[in-house]
């Protein structure tokens, strides 16, 4: 019956053995394991001390501006929903596998696809940190869909249907804006992407230059006006990012002290000796290139930054730079280093993400018990292998990513455009912790990571080979 179906409608068996094919049901047989698998092994998900603290931070209404208010607004709903984490770690695994899943409508290939995506889901970064409420797992699952969402918009070609999942692209690249203050990069690349292919469809640059600033207005005043809301729920009297950037600044100069020992630092002695000792005594032997927390977590020398005034150690922040651009942008490289190559796991946190941990009165207030329990020793253990290799290496999937953008950009299909942009965001992303990076956790990165991998299974379900051109 099946085969005389295929007859009256001309299929032939040969031509309908062709189509079948094609059809990347592996790849998503596969991730769609991933997926699974992925909820189990992490379920009810994991939480650390930033976590516990937006939990309760969402859970009471009431903000501090250190973390992304986003982040707690998120919790908070989710948790009034499903008490716990449960349904934030759903919705970040669901987002990504489901961008992922859904790339193999835009693709031709099968088996070579599959292999890339066991690839991916035997990975800690698809495998473990879905799992984790962090602002860096919910900023790297967000802007992966972004980007997957718009490269959909650029295949499609039913114009409501298209402009629904261009809208659909930029209200997650906000979300992603929201959970990271350099997340505006991901919003300024899909704005570009949108007006690239826009105008290439339409062919008419202008018009793809309107549509890519418009999408970029209205991105930025859905972030404004996100902002502003969450804001009437934040402790007015605790300005973080000024003390944010503070502590970058000191952290710079007493790096640049310890390498250059005799550098003037009469701003401070001027107007607080009290600092500028320690940082020549103590800060010189605290110092650690990418572990902050050697600085700010010993009582003497946190207590001393806290209160130092933010004018004068901009000021002398300022003269370091100015004066002395080759000991900045060596410290500066050193930082980046230390970020991007994990060198040491034991002061560059990336396996103690698993389990329930946090401060004790946020703990108790919640209703959280400490938890390291067998399964999650298990998975801390299937982290420790690749973490600092090649298969978890932000280099390796930065070189990968470049290769895969240069890979897009010589094809340019409007969907290329889009997982190009991803990329581009991605490795800028990347370049801006050279100026900020303070410390030197894996997670930071995650989203380089998965944009990478994201492209390569792209790219697997794309590639033309020698059958499809005949």
């Amino acid at each position: 019956m099946g085969i005389a179906w295929l007859s009256r409608r001309g299929i032939g068996l040969r031509k309908f053995g062709r189509m079948v094919g094609r059809v990347p049901a592996p790849a998503a047989a596969v991730l769609l394991a991933g997926l699974a698998a992925t909820i189990a092994i992490n379920w009810p998900g994991h939480i650390g001390w930033d976590g516990v603290i937006q939990l309760a931070e969402g859970r009471s209404g009431s903000y501090q501006n250190w973390h992304p208010a986003i982040m707690s607004w998120l919790l908070g709903i989710t948790d009034a929903v499903w008490p716990g984490v449960r349904l934030f770690v759903l919705f970040d695994t669901l987002l990504l596998y489901g961008a992922l899943i859904s790339l193999v409508r835009l693709g031709r290939g099968g088996w070579p696809a599959a292999v890339v995506a066991g690839l991916m889901i035997a990975s800690p970064q698809l495998a473990i940190f879905p799992g984790v409420a962090l602002k860096d797992t919910l900023f790297a699952c967000s802007g992966v869909a972004a980007f997957v969402c718009l490269a959909h918009a650029a295949a499609c070609r039913r114009p409501r249907v298209r402009l629904a999942l261009f809208a659909g692209g930029m209200a997650l690249v906000v979300l992603a804006g929201l959970t990271r203050q350099n997340g505006i990069l991901l919003v300024l690349a899909a704005s570009a992407s949108i007006g690239f292919i826009v105008g290439v469809a339409g062919r008419s640059a202008r018009h793809g230059i309107v549509c890519g600033g418009g999408a970029l207005a209205a991105a930025g005043v859905a972030m404004a006006l996100i902002s502003a809301a969450l804001a009437t729920h934040v402790d007015a009297d605790f300005d973080a990012r000024a003390g944010q950037i503070k502590q970058l600044r000191v952290f710079d100069i007493v790096g640049a002290v310890r390498r250059q020992p005799g550098l003037n630092l009469d701003e401070l002695r001027r107007a607080d000796p009290v600092l500028e000792r320690l940082i020549r005594t103590k800060g010189v032997g605290l110092y650690r290139p990418g572990v902050h927390d050697s600085l700010s977590g010993d009582t003497v020398f946190g207590g001393a930054e806290d209160n130092a005034p933010d004018e004068a150690v901009a000021r002398q922040w300022s003269d370091l730079v100015r004066g002395h651009p080759w000991l900045y942008l060596r410290l500066r490289a050193e930082t980046f280093r230390w970020l991007a190559t994990t060198p040491d796991t034991h002061l560059c946190p990336a396996m103690n993400l698993v389990g329930v941990a946090g401060p004790k009165a946020a703990m108790q207030s919640l209703g959280l018990a400490h938890r390291l329990d067998k399964r999650d020793v298990g998975l801390t253990a299937y982290m420790a292998g690749p973490i600092g290799s090649a298969f978890c290496s932000h280099v390796f999937f930065a070189l990968l990513g470049v290769a895969a953008l240069v890979f897009l950009l010589r094809q340019r299909s409007p969907p290329d455009i889009a997982m190009a942009a991803m990329l581009a965001a991605s490795l800028a992303f990347m370049a801006s912790f050279f100026v900020i990076s303070i410390a030197c956790d894996y997670r930071y990165l995650l989203f380089v990571d998965t944009a990478a991998m994201t492209a390569a299974l792209y790219i697997a379900l794309t590639i033309r080979t020698p059958s499809d051109v005949a």
